[in-house]
């Protein structure tokens, strides 16, 4: 199993769109993606509820995939691309992280 993250910063435009809305829109669009998506197991995206440090980031997404071939197709796939599309508007500063467990 692989497990991914990204962490994201909000851009002014996405806070300027609502916090809330953009975790919203991003959790409803990645979501659409299990299934869809093969070895893509689960995804989810949270906010950072608790900063304790400022050099933070906002927003994390977290998916589990069944292996590297999944990864690699998940980060080719049309729909998801299309998302990274999308979300550039609203996140920015994008930092990731996979380990296989």
């Amino acid at each position: 199993m692989i497990k991914h993250h990204v962490l994201w910063r909000y851009t002014p435009e996405g806070i300027a769109y609502g916090k809330e809305k953009v975790i919203t829109e991003l959790n409803e669009g990645f979501k659409k993606l299990v299934g869809v998506v093969n070895g893509l197991q689960m995804i989810e995206i949270r906010e950072c509820s608790v900063k304790a440090d400022p050099g933070f980031h906002d927003v994390l997404l977290y998916a589990e995939f069944l292996d590297e071939k999944s990864l690699m197709c998940y980060m080719l796939h049309p729909a998801h691309t299309e998302l990274r599309e999308w979300d550039k508007a609203y996140v920015c500063d994008r930092a990731g992280f996979d380990y296989e467990v």
